[in-house]
């Protein structure tokens, strides 16, 4: 665009060209902004850049060249941000007033900011901040985007597509484990032959008889099966009883690899101490051996002649 305006008879579009670059920090580095930026005023374009803080900018482009993009900036709009630098800036860019404190004699003034870093930090949803080129800055209140007319008709949004509900199937862990003790119980009565006697007598030794192993005793009923009666029945009880059962296992499991590991390492050390003796053994009979072959080499090297030999024994 800027070689467009170039060719024009005023050096300028003919039509003002805005760019509105938000998150303009998080794009990729545009080449040769510092000219872009310099040369777009006079050529009717118009950059908007909207970044979080000044040290994106910084991280996007080298602390220079983001010094010549603010500085190409005239007008700055601030919202509202957490970087304490930028924070500060912005404080000391708004400017001073002198204000009097005191009373009577100790009355004096003292310069302090228009507006300090904490008002930057506390200003309310839609308030801004205006520092414009050759203008005092000035605080004011935003109308928000959604609330503006753009005389653009607003057409009914199209109705959300209604699933159909299907039910969603459950599972009653506690029916199905009473249905089972049941059938279980049931299944002991079917298989015991006596079970139609209702006097519990055999008709052919006229003696009585118990008709099941556990006596029509509820409480064995139960043992048998592994639980206690239907209404007492307790499906959480049972979990956790599993539960407690699994952690024990676990221990023993993790005792067991414990003593395993302290037996490998007693192990090893009992070979390091074995090699050790081992070798020092070795090094001693070495040392033993290297003197008796010493000893016997010295004594091939003396010879003592016969005459040489009585002589000494009749001198003692």
């Amino acid at each position: 665009l800027i070689d467009v305006a170039q060719h024009t008879q005023n050096g300028a579009l003919p039509i003002r060209t805005n760019f509105i670059l938000d998150e303009f920090q998080n794009m990729p580095p545009l080449k040769d902004v510092t000219t872009m930026v310099a040369a777009a005023r006079s050529r009717h374009i118009r950059l908007t850049m909207i970044i979080q803080n000044f040290a994106g900018l910084e991280a996007t482009y080298s602390k220079e060249i983001a010094q010549t993009i603010r500085s190409n900036c005239n007008n700055l709009l601030y919202l509202l941000t957490t970087e304490l630098s930028a924070l500060e800036e912005i404080s000391k860019l708004c400017g001073e007033k002198k204000v009097k404190v005191g009373k009577g004699d100790k009355e004096h003034e003292e310069t302090r900011p228009l507006i300090s870093v904490s008002e930057l930090q506390l200003m309310k949803e839609n308030e801004a901040i205006v520092i414009k080129t050759r203008c005092r800055p000035y605080k004011t209140k935003l109308y928000p985007n959604w609330k503006t007319d753009w005389g653009i008709n607003k057409t009914e949004a199209d109705p959300f597509v209604q699933r159909e509900k299907k039910p969603i199937a459950t599972f009653d862990l506690k029916a199905f484990v009473q249905s089972k003790k049941q059938d279980s119980m049931m299944n002991q009565m079917d298989n015991n032959p006596f079970t139609g006697l209702s006097s519990g007598i055999n008709p052919f030794a006229q003696v009585p008889v118990n008709p099941l192993p556990f006596n029509n005793n509820s409480n064995d009923i139960d043992k048998l099966i592994g639980g206690s009666n239907d209404n007492d029945f307790d499906v959480d009880e049972l979990v956790k009883r599993i539960d407690e059962k699994i952690a024990e296992l676990e221990k023993e499991e993790e005792e067991r690899e414990k003593l395993e590991k302290e037996k490998l390492e007693k192990e090893k050390e009992v070979k390091e101490v074995e090699n050790t003796e081992k070798a020092e053994l070795k090094s001693i009979v070495d040392e033993a051996k290297d003197d008796v072959s010493n000893i016997f080499n010295n004594s091939k090297k003396i010879k003592i002649t016969e005459d040489e030999f009585f002589d000494d024994f009749f001198d003692e």
